[in-house]
């Protein structure tokens, strides 16, 4: 990764997108939406052979199920994400280095706090359904919802069955997962669930 900058710092990329910008508009905030995308999308395209590749190692060992076109559905997704989500950030950055050079970095940090903690809130109805498909847990495998209370009431944790969920992994990966992902009213608990190939009871 750290290769990849390098070489766009000798080639001057970043500096040639940001006068490429301030060519087509005197509008900072145009400019962010021009300049943000291209330099996201070459370090994406730079990566993008390490990404297949690490995606050909987990189908050599059975990890991903997933077919090709699925995974460039996803990773376009990300890629889409990636920039709508840096344009935004660039744009705020650069507001706040232009209002104030000595303190930008602590405004920055002020408006950040608030954007992470709604992009986390809304991420489980929003972000993660482009990805998985979800399904109440009590719909799709109910008899796994006393098992589970357990394990999380040990850990200090009741989580209400309604705010537990099923996500079909089965189509991309064969790896066991369960993940905590929302805040506060929609804080949520997903469990991934592949094929088992082997039929008995899981054990908590």
């Amino acid at each position: 990764m750290y290769g990849f900058f390098w070489f766009l710092l000798q080639r001057k990329t970043a500096a040639k997108y940001r006068d490429w910008a301030e060519r087509v508009t005197a509008k900072r905030f145009v400019q962010a939406f021009i300049f943000a995308p291209l330099l996201l999308f070459t370090i994406a395209l730079l990566q993008l052979p390490l990404d297949v590749f690490r995606e050909a190692v987990l189908r050599t060992y059975g990890i991903s199920v997933q077919t090709w076109p699925s995974w460039a559905a996803d990773w376009a997704k990300s890629q889409l994400l990636t920039v709508l989500a840096g344009s935004l950030l660039v744009w705020i950055l650069y507001a706040m280095i232009r209002r104030s050079q000595r303190c930008w970095w602590f405004y920055s940090w002020i408006i950040a706090l608030p954007l992470i903690v709604f992009v986390v809130f809304i991420s489980p109805y929003v972000v993660e359904p482009l990805f998985y498909e979800f399904a109440p847990l009590s719909a799709k495998a109910p008899e796994l919802i006393p098992a589970i209370q357990r394990v999380t009431h040990k850990a200090g944790q009741d989580i209400p069955p309604e705010n537990m969920l099923w996500m079909k992994a089965s189509t991309k990966t064969i790896a066991t997962n369960a993940y905590v992902s929302g805040f506060g009213s929609s804080n949520v608990w997903s469990f991934g669930i592949r094929r088992w190939r082997r039929k008995r009871p899981m054990k908590f």
